[in-house]
């Protein structure tokens, strides 16, 4: 099994940075510091819920405050636990009532067989207090408020974060294993990650008011009601909810995509009156304007860094299952992070994480935008205000489609209990399995059936104890074991042999044995099941590596794509439907014929050498990258050409680096030196001088006059194939005492010209000389000779070339396209293009190709023209 190189990292600041201390982050935090685990969480704000924005924690999430000793503190909470919960559909508190889904109480709601726990009423202002309560009590959480996130870097090794302290305007540096951003929808984790998020996207402009009436429920005929939904003509256009079953009520308007208001605390007021269908003076607490979205994130994770609750999914809360997912997805990632930190979890943990997770989020935001578009768009709601026969058939439609559309919401069991990790990397799917009726399982909302099946939650059943079989689950593996523990020694002791927790537990009643169907149930940390069967395997180590995220099934794998997510997993490609070839008839080019002007390149070095300084000489100078997409560097493949400019009375610093290096001159005065080892060259016009790789090299001009020349370098080579260096020369400049004007790095126009013309041609009116020695491997020069009104030709080949030119004017047809050029303009022709250029004045080309490099690896190849 792989140990996580977190472990052998030197130690961090913390363990885990958590970004925003909602119920999502306060959860995370206080499970990893349950587990034994630092952990630092931060959040911009004070901690103060102005307006909560939740108020329903599920019976799964209740649950998971059994397992922290929290459902005394959340039963404990200020709302008010005698106060109905009926859901009621009217026109308006004083006029029609449309139907009534009675609910008892919260101390009234009876315990459903399949949990040990209930669903609570406890808004955010009163659930985020519990939580903080939670993750202050663990000794490694450091809770920190007025502290604002703003950027992190990530490697192999951990992430180091910048926050800003609000309070002293600090800014600190945190070095963590791993960063989770539960710091809301407009993410900042997220959005530095680059994840997208994908779905309906933006579903209503809402406006929520929290207003405080002791007396509201005295002001109509109704009976009490924990939400009342109001319908009119156009359908439900907002609802009020008993906010702590007191005397405040959260009065939202729904509102709609197209239209975003900004409403008046009067007008406010006024609809707050037609809610009650009379006049009041509600006392106005809070307002929040915010928009309801069905988004979820196309990945909840990248390396070390990972996203959790509304940073990762974005709902509508008719349903209630907004936090509850986010408190899921805390708790799915708590218990990986920290089998990671201890040394026994793999990579496949990590990754499972959102594939564990996203289809949870995928199934809840659907859910839950169906209940809005159940509760707005009602049928025959138009005649829902008239009196008479018509409007007691409108009113008698609205209650029953609102009363049965809606029930699933009320009675949503199995969108709590029913998450199951189908298709987990880290589960053992090793019973075939009715995949449709799978998928109706998954969209039943309603209805829970307890199983063990792998990636179930496993299921709930009191034991002789007293204790539910929930409260056996948490720290550790457990594998419960319809017979004796000895039975079960075996794979007891190839965890433990990979320091993997497992707690053995006999079940001994015929009933919860029956409930849980195998003779061996393995179930995770965080209550789901990993694997079952009546039998151990006959490979132990690789059951263990599988649900511990070392080893990828790849036996499950039923069809192509899922071989293919399980190929991701592993960070393995196929070669056999690859969307783009590896291998092709002849060659591909993404590189483009471009060409681009000296006089423009010249304008704007001088303009340069106002505002880039003498200490950046050497860097002073115009890359021609070719105009692809993601390209920011290379003229063609392999070189890139770059002007620079240099000014009177400058010395630019003495370096040197992988790349092989030349330059032709355009403009240089007397008094121009390029400096190689030690070297002064002088540099006049048409001269072309060589850099060999790791040779140090700078430039001083001494004349009166700017100096600029065309740089020609094999760095994009060298940068595809990884060994680049770089260094300044130690005296910064190097000394140079020696002028060398016969310097075999340097080939002087005065020298090169007249051998050139007495060339012999290689087509009428054109004449070619390679310059050199010496040579250098990778990259040659070619000067070429065009007469005025002659053309080379040259067919297609795999070479790549950038020509300069150093005399004349005409143009260039690169595979069709035609460039008009001059003296000092520089021209790409990638390889596998047919060229041919045209001198209208007598012209001298420089040509500068990969040449040498395709002849040594035997890759020179010509194609037809």
């Amino acid at each position: 099994m792989s140990t996580p190189k977190t472990i052998a990292s030197p130690r961090p600041d913390t363990d885990v940075l958590v970004v925003g201390a909602g119920p999502v982050g306060l959860a995370l935090a206080g499970d990893l510091g349950w587990r034994g685990h630092r952990c630092m969480l931060i959040d911009s704000g004070d901690g103060v819920i102005g307006q909560p924005r939740m108020d329903l924690v599920g019976i799964r999430t209740m649950e998971f405050c059994r397992r922290w000793g929290l459902v005394g503190d959340v039963e404990a909470a200020p709302y008010n636990r005698d106060y109905p919960q009926d859901n009621v559909y009217l026109t308006s508190l004083n006029g029609y009532e449309l139907g009534r889904q009675p609910m008892p109480s919260m101390r009234e709601n009876p315990y459903p067989p399949e949990s040990p726990q209930r669903r609570e009423r406890c808004p955010q202002n009163m659930f985020d207090p519990v939580l903080q309560k939670f993750a202050k009590a663990q000794a490694g959480v450091d809770l920190r408020y007025q502290h604002r996130f703003l950027s992190f870097e990530q490697d192999d090794e951990g992430v180091t974060s910048r926050l800003l302290n609000l309070a002293s305007g600090e800014e600190l540096t945190v070095r963590s294993h791993f960063l989770v951003g539960c710091d809301g929808g407009k993410s900042t984790v997220r959005e530095q990650l680059g994840i997208p998020m994908h779905g309906k996207g933006l579903l209503t402009h809402t406006t929520n008011v929290i207003f405080r009436c002791a007396t509201f429920n005295a002001l109509h005929d109704k009976q009490p009601g924990y939400r009342y939904m109001f319908v009119g003509p156009a359908g439900t256009w907002a609802t009020i909810v008993a906010i702590n079953g007191r005397d405040q009520w959260r009065m939202s308007i729904i509102g709609s995509a197209q239209e975003r208001p900004r409403y008046t605390e009067d007008e406010l007021k006024a609809f707050a009156c037609k809610a009650l269908g009379r006049e009041f003076d509600p006392e106005i607490l809070s307002v929040l304007r915010w928009t309801r979205a069905e988004l979820v994130a196309d990945r909840y994770h990248q390396g070390r860094v990972f996203i959790a609750g509304d940073a990762a999914h974005l709902t509508s809360p008719t349903g209630g299952l907004g936090m509850n997912t986010g408190i899921g997805d805390a708790v799915d990632l708590s218990w990986k992070l920290a089998a990671c930190l201890q040394g026994w979890g793999g990579q496949a943990l990590l990754d499972s994480y959102g594939i564990e997770r996203k289809p949870v989020a995928e199934r809840i935001t659907r859910f839950s935008t169906g209940n809005l578009q159940t509760m707005k768009k009602v049928p025959s709601a138009e005649k829902v205000n008239e009196p008479g026969p018509e409007g007691d058939a409108a009113r008698a439609a609205v209650g029953h489609a609102l009363g049965e559309g809606l029930k699933r919401e009320w009675f949503s069991q199995n969108m709590h209990l029913g998450n199951r990790y189908h298709g987990s990397p880290v589960c053992v799917f090793n019973e075939k399995e009715d995949l449709a009726l799978v998928a109706a399982e998954n969209e039943d909302a309603v209805n829970y059936l307890p199983t063990t099946r792998p990636g179930c939650r496993a299921p709930h059943a009191w034991l002789a104890d007293g204790r539910s079989t929930l409260d056996l689950f948490g720290k550790s593996f457990v594998l419960l074991v319809s017979g004796t523990a000895q039975e079960a020694r075996a794979l007891s002791e190839a965890a433990q042999d990979r320091g993997l927790p497992m707690d053995v537990v006999e079940l001994t009643d015929p009933a919860i044995r029956a409930l849980y169907a195998k003779k061996f149930v393995l179930v995770r940390p965080d209550g789901h099941v990993a694997w079952r069967a009546d039998h151990l395997p006959d490979d132990m180590g690789n059951l263990l590596d599988t649900v511990t995220g070392s080893l990828v099934n790849f036996d499950v794998a039923d069809d192509l794509p899922a071989l293919y997510a399980r190929l991701d997993r592993v960070r393995m490609k196929n070669g056999w439907a690859k969307p783009t070839p590896s291998l092709y008839p002849e060659p591909r080019q993404n590189f483009v014929p471009a060409h681009w002007r000296y006089a423009d390149a010249r304008a704007a070095l001088h303009a340069a050498g106002r505002l880039v300084g003498t200490e950046w000489a050497e860097r002073r100078n115009l890359i021609m990258a070719n105009p692809i997409p993601g390209n920011d560097y290379a003229t063609v493949r392999t070189l890139v050409g770059a002007y620079q400019m240099v000014k009177a009375g400058e010395t630019a610093r003495s370096h040197r680096h992988s790349p092989n290096a030349m330059r032709v001159v355009l403009e240089a005065g007397q008094g121009t030196y390029t400096i190689v080892d030690g070297v002064k060259v002088p540099m006049l016009p048409g001269d072309v001088l060589l850099t060999p790789n790791m040779c140090y090299h700078g430039h001083s001009n001494e004349s009166d006059a700017e100096a600029y020349w065309v740089d020609f370098l094999d760095a994009p080579l060298v940068q595809h194939l990884g060994p680049m260096f770089f260094e300044l020369h130690p005296d910064t400049l190097e000394r140079a005492d020696t002028v060398d004007p016969a310097s075999p790095m340097r080939f002087a126009y005065a020298d090169y010209l007249p051998r050139l013309l007495a060339a012999a041609p290689v087509a009428p009116g054109v004449r070619t000389l390679e310059l050199g020695p010496p040579r250098l491997d990778t990259f040659d020069r070619t000067v070429i000779r065009i007469d005025a009104d002659a053309h080379w030709h040259c067919p297609r080949d795999t070479v790549n070339r950038i020509f300069t030119v150093i005399e004349g004017q005409g143009h260039s047809v690169v595979n069709g396209e035609r460039f008009e050029w001059k003296r000092g303009d520089m021209l790409a022709a990638p390889s596998w293009y047919v060229h041919e250029h045209h001198a209208t004045h007598d012209t001298v080309l420089l040509q500068v190709s990969d040449a040498p490099l395709l002849h040594m690896l035997n890759w020179h190849r010509t194609g037809a023209a």
